[in-house]
């Protein structure tokens, strides 16, 4: 995906039922700076510590997933400083 859309830095997967692996995926994705993934209620916390090599990442929309807090305060350690978890 980011060989074939160099310019994408903004997904909206709101509502799409994305899998662990798809997140897998999107974190590769570069220089992407907002992913909403809001109301993807399977998503795992942990699975989002894939974005600690994405530098440009600014803020990841988690409402409605089973993102729980401690799980927040574990992600928080893996995602750059200035990415805001909504």
């Amino acid at each position: 995906m980011a060989k074939c859309c160099p310019e994408l830095v903004h997904i909206n997967f709101s509502g799409n039922k994305l899998a662990n692996e798809s997140i897998r995926t999107l974190a590769q994705v570069q220089p992407l700076k907002n992913l909403v993934l809001s109301n993807n209620g399977s998503i795992e916390g942990l699975v989002l510590r894939q974005f600690r090599n994405s530098p440009d990442i600014a803020s990841i929309s988690l409402h409605g997933t089973t993102v729980t807090k401690e799980s927040y305060k574990i992600l928080k350690v893996f995602i750059p400083s200035k990415c805001k978890v909504i």
